[in-house]
């Protein structure tokens, strides 16, 4: 077979232009699929930037200018936090894994920029997920991919500004996702980059058409839909195959790191457990050719829990571990439901270890804290006294233990973790000056 030529595919959206080149290459120029601005916090009216954001501004209304920033009052009770989102649809031959992807560059029109503080610029974050081909508001909130970091120092304005998305587009293999969306975000207060248009992504690859993988999509539920615990839901997807058609009845289901334990078809009915889960669909054809795709789902449970919310004026919680398992995510606006944004965290019987690590807005580092962690062993919602596994206060992170009865059944548990500033507080419906977070954890 002679040596694939290499080909350059220049993406913005729906194609305007398809051309052949020699042998197994081809040059695609495509126009603009979906972009917008979304805004959390004050330019929406309540100056409250709690990470749902609020309004939607699609880029033709933006008439095609970006406006990447954060903004915050001098005392910090006013906040506003804008990004911007850019979405490309992906041809079969991308998601194709007969294709070889050699590179793949995000092209950003820089036509100004900011430094508020010191003149100097924070460095803004770009979060690679799978796209809808239409914004909506749940995009601004999809981080599937590892971030990409981005220096604006190094950017030129009025000149375009590459970022390497190679990784990102060679983790969409399988045909899984017929699109690809950047979110584009700062990481300090009054830092700001303005990106004109066209934005465009240009991938270069090589055809290898010989012995073609088969294709699977899933289609039903979609990436972070949220589910219900013991609910039924319908997976459905669809597989086909250059030589072998339609292979869908074929499919194999699987959940997390386990191996096809939730049935085979293009259909398969199911109730999901609590958590946040990676649902999976693999198909073989007569080749012996495997793919394989996932989407990520969210399963709340059927009972929710009482309300516990947070004042974090002046301090917040930095970051959670339970036997080296957890977050570093620092302030949530009250209260973080990692139930079903978080990945379960694992208990066993007997002693664990955990570390608990405040942040601060105004008080001194040096300042006390009180916590207190309750599992709801019963999963009725509520967090009661003998739910208590430990309470501990002091300064900076402090390190103590949880220590579970070997008569506990093993299962999947709400855990929840209160500090306040001022001593012990209820599980449920207290004051507190501080922060309130949940996280699901898994006995074995």
């Amino acid at each position: 077979m002679p040596k694939p030529s290499p080909a350059y595919l220049l993406i913005t959206g729906l194609m305007t232009a398809l051309f052949s080149l020699p042998g197994n290459a081809a040059e695609l120029a495509l126009s603009p699929s979906a972009a917008a601005d979304g805004i959390d916090g004050g330019e929406a009216g309540n100056w409250k930037a709690d990470g749902k954001f609020d309004l939607l501004i699609p880029a033709q209304q933006t008439k095609g200018i970006a406006y990447v920033r954060k903004v915050r009052s001098l005392n910090f009770t006013q906040l506003t936090d804008r990004r911007s989102v850019y979405e490309f649809k992906l041809p079969a031959i991308l998601i194709s894994n007969d294709t070889q992807i050699a590179s793949a560059t995000l092209e950003l029109p820089i036509i100004g920029k900011w430094g508020g503080d010191t003149g100097l610029l924070s460095q803004m974050l770009l979060h690679p997920f799978s796209g809808n081909d239409k914004v909506e508001l749940a995009d601004f909130a999809k981080t599937q991919h590892s971030a990409i970091v981005i220096d604006p120092n190094k950017m030129t304005v009025n000149a375009t500004f590459p970022v390497d998305v190679t990784s990102a587009i060679k983790a969409m293999r399988g045909g899984a996702n017929t699109s690809i969306g950047f979110l584009l975000g700062m990481t300090y207060w009054n830092d700001m980059v303005n990106i004109g248009s066209p934005v465009r992504l240009r991938v270069q690859y090589n055809d290898m058409p010989t012995n073609y993988h088969p294709i699977v999509q899933i289609q039903a539920p979609t990436t972070g839909a949220l589910l219900q615990e013991n609910a039924p839901a319908t997976l459905i997807a669809v597989a086909t195959d250059r030589e072998d058609s339609d292979l869908s009845s074929l499919i194999r289901w699987s959940l997390d790191d386990q191996t096809d334990n939730l049935g085979t078809g293009g259909a398969v009915n199911v109730s999901l457990p609590v958590g946040l889960h990676v649902l999976k669909a693999q198909v073989t054809d007569q080749a012996g050719q495997t793919s394989m795709t996932s989407t990520t789902v969210q399963v709340k449970p059927a009972i929710a829990a009482c309300s516990a919310v947070g004042n974090i004026q002046h301090e917040h919680i930095q970051s959670v571990t339970v036997n080296g398992q957890g977050r570093a995510a620092g302030n949530d606006w009250g209260y973080f439901d990692g139930v079903i944004a978080h990945p379960a965290l694992n208990l066993q019987r007997g002693h664990n270890s955990m570390v608990l690590t405040p942040g601060y807005w105004t008080r001194q580092p040096t300042a006390s804290e009180s916590w207190q962690v309750w599992i709801d062993f019963n999963r009725d919602g509520r967090f009661s006294q003998d739910e208590i596994v430990t309470a501990t206060q002091g300064t900076g992170p402090l390190k103590t233990a949880l220590n579970i009865f070997s008569s506990r059944p093993a299962g999947s548990y709400r855990m929840r973790v209160i500090m306040n500033h001022g001593g012990a507080v209820p599980g449920c419906n207290g004051t507190i000056s501080g922060e309130v977070e949940d996280y699901l954890v898994k006995l074995n």
